[in-house]
């Protein structure tokens, strides 16, 4: 990899971002996964994540390849299903351009984020995604994510890893 890392996003990386997003949902699209669309995520989006100081970005050698957001959690839509745990952070618009898919770079960004949540000392990681998104579904079981059940109110479903505990 060299210089591959995972950084906060910038308001520079913008324009890149967009058309991360615009190629991601077309990707998916063309697998029958209709997970998002041409209004959403977008520019605006992005710009409200960075604003809120939750972006990050899989950033090799100055290309941006992948990106997601990891916040508190604060989802209402949440709230209809039973967590094993409260004290979370929340991962959305987890993305990776096509071309650089099959890299390992979400298993990378999700791995940052439960490193992230671990040190924050939240007692899990949340995710949701579309019943059809068979991918990510994939990725999540295999990094030990469990179903938690389904969001009816958004038509997700939901995956959580509780974190090893920091208490001694």
């Amino acid at each position: 990899m060299g210089d591959a890392m995972i950084r906060k996003a910038k308001y520079s990386d913008l324009d890149v971002l967009d058309q991360l997003s615009l190629k991601t949902i077309e990707a998916m699209n063309a697998l029958g996964i209709k997970q998002w669309n041409q209004s959403y995520p977008r520019k605006s989006h992005f710009k409200q994540d960075i604003d809120n100081d939750s972006l990050y970005v899989f950033d090799d050698h100055n290309t941006l390849k992948g990106v997601m957001a990891l916040m508190e959690e604060s989802e209402e839509a949440y709230k209809i299903i039973r967590w094993q745990k409260d004290n979370s952070m929340v991962v959305h618009r987890i993305m990776v351009f096509p071309m650089y898919q099959k890299q390992g770079i979400a298993r990378q960004l999700l791995t940052f984020a439960i490193d992230m949540s671990h040190s924050l000392n939240k007692a899990s990681l949340k995710i949701d995604t579309l019943p059809e998104n068979y991918k990510m579904q994939r990725l999540l079981k295999s990094m030990a994510f469990q179903p938690q059940g389904y969001l009816s109110n958004i038509n997700r479903d939901a995956f959580e890893i509780v974190l090893e505990s920091n208490e001694k």
